[in-house]
């Protein structure tokens, strides 16, 4: 029961903005037609 509680917290806890990757050569490629 203990475990629980905790684990509910931490998924419903706010979690911080982590900096999203520098988008590659290709993101826009992979973005649109992946594959």
């Amino acid at each position: 029961a203990a475990p629980e509680p905790a684990r509910a917290n931490a998924w419903t806890a706010p979690k911080p903005p982590r900096p999203l990757p520098a988008p590659g050569p290709h993101a826009w490629r992979t973005s649109y037609w992946p594959g």
